[in-house]
């Protein structure tokens, strides 16, 4: 899944939406809207991916996978994010992050 998801042509969700998010925004309005963004095939793979690894983390303590170790694995994959090359952005490194632990953790997210 990781090595398909890092071979599409374009990210899952765009870079250019994580450039809107500010620091003194809402993380659940920014969360809510961006989805609203997104192209239908995009919005519904990611929606997919999302109920994927909430299941995933359903089953922690079986599987020892917790979101602090799942949302950088795959925040490289849905966001095409390239860490090494964002610690020169001041910020930006905790944006993909940030984004994707909400959608995997917040109850506003129920996807499953």
């Amino acid at each position: 899944l990781i090595q398909f998801l890092v071979n599409l042509s374009e990210p899952i969700f765009p870079m250019s939406l994580l450039d809107e998010l500010r620091s003194d925004s809402n993380i659940n309005d920014f969360c809510m809207q961006a989805l609203l963004r997104l192209t239908p095939i995009h919005y519904n793979t990611l929606i997919y991916i999302l109920s994927f690894l909430r299941q995933v983390l359903k089953h922690t303590k079986a599987n020892k996978l917790t979101s602090t170790k799942i949302v950088p694995l795959f925040a490289k994959c849905i966001f095409h994010y390239n860490p090494l090359a964002a610690e020169k952005l001041q910020n930006m490194r905790q944006r993909p992050y940030m984004v994707l632990n909400h959608y995997l953790t917040s109850q506003s997210f129920v996807t499953s």
